[in-house]
């Protein structure tokens, strides 16, 4: 069983690697009159998804990463 336990050990530190890339860094959301408009969540791999109340606009996904 100890011939894997590198194989283990990478998959475990590629699995760390992903879920700190998913974290989010920061959210922006903006109203008018009451109601949220737009909301912008950032993560830290520099996506940035950008969703819209309105039901015709579509989300925005950005990248400004390594990725």
């Amino acid at each position: 069983m100890t011939q894997y336990s590198d194989d283990v050990q990478t998959q475990k530190a590629l699995l760390a690697e992903q879920e700190k890339k998913k974290e989010i860094t920061s959210i922006e959301t903006r109203f008018d009159n009451g109601t949220w408009v737009e909301q912008t969540i950032v993560y830290s791999s520099g996506k940035r998804v950008t969703e819209f109340n309105d039901k015709r606009k579509k989300n925005l996904e950005e990248y400004y990463g390594m990725d």
